[in-house]
């Protein structure tokens, strides 16, 4: 999905207590989780809001949610730039916020963030590798407040301070603007990564191996989403076998690129019972059982 959207979306992903409140990420910006979890009202996860306006937590929802919030045209433009002092890993960042249209909101918010990618950590629902985790929101979930009008451009010049624990390679600044009390759309938002800053072309390559999560839902009845993830881009298959180890579904088959990949099997044709999910990439190999219930 980032893959498919990478020119429209900057992603931010907030961590909850649940399914474990021992989760290193959540604990480790406790109070702007929480913040952020209040604010949207968040109940359950995995959780997609987009532009702070549509919401869903079922997967196979999510391309159609983009791709209707992405035809919506935006009000302003918003700009990052920025220097690096390695040895205080303090980074300043040079931000310019362009109103090109009226935006006819009123309380809108500005809001920084700091996010981090490529951390390894075997999460309880199988994930290994963690991308655009937030890590801190500064100088708090609360953000501050911008006035702007049509032809306006805002310059703000703002400083961070990164973490010991954080991979600077790894980390991006994401900078949106927010209607906090009319609607809670975000009009705008724009990423640096740090890489940049730093003259590095590409991030470090992961670990060599790859993830295969549980079908979702599960059990299911006709279609299910499986979704698997590639430390390095390389040659996979995705197959699909009954009970007795005869294959009825090839889902992929060929090279594919790093990052995370969906595929929805459509089952129709198949009677009850279980299933094989089996994903080989190199030298890895795994396999998810699915229940297929009509």
């Amino acid at each position: 999905m980032v893959e498919q959207y990478r020119d429209n979306l900057v992603l931010i992903r907030y961590h909850t207590w649940w399914p474990s409140s021992n989760d290193p990420f959540y604990q480790f910006a406790l109070q702007d989780n929480n913040d952020r979890i209040a604010f949207y009202d968040i109940e359950q996860v995995t959780y997609l809001v987009a532009d702070g306006l549509s919401r869903s937590i079922v997967r196979f929802q999510w391309d159609s949610l983009l791709a209707y919030r992405i035809s919506f045209d935006s009000p302003m433009e918003i700009a990052i730039s920025g220097s690096y002092q390695p040895e205080s890993r303090q980074v300043d960042l040079a931000i310019s916020v362009i109103a090109i249209d009226t935006a006819d909101y009123s309380d809108l918010w500005l809001h920084l963030v700091v996010t981090e990618s490529g951390i390894y950590w075997p999460a309880p629902n199988g994930l290994l590798y963690h991308n655009q985790t937030m890590r801190d929101m500064a100088p708090s979930q609360d953000g501050e407040p911008l006035s702007i009008s049509r032809g306006d451009t805002v310059y703000l010049n703002r400083q961070v301070t990164l973490s010991d624990t954080l991979n600077p390679d790894s980390c991006q600044f994401v900078v949106f603007v927010q209607a906090n009390s009319d609607s809670l759309r975000i009009l705008q938002t724009a990423m640096l990564e740090l890489r940049e800053i730093l003259g590095i072309s590409e991030l470090p390559l992961m670990p060599d191996i790859a993830e295969l999560k549980m079908p979702f839902p599960n059990p299911f009845n006709s279609t299910a989403v499986i979704e698997y993830f590639l430390a390095q881009d390389g040659i996979i298959t995705l197959e699909i076998f009954d009970i007795q180890g005869r294959r009825v579904a090839t889902l992929a088959n060929g090279r594919r690129s790093l990052g995370a990949h969906y595929v929805t099997w459509n089952a129709a044709g198949l009677s009850s019972g279980i299933y094989i999910c089996r994903l080989r990439a190199g030298e890895f190999d795994a396999s998810r059982r699915l229940a297929l219930i009509k």
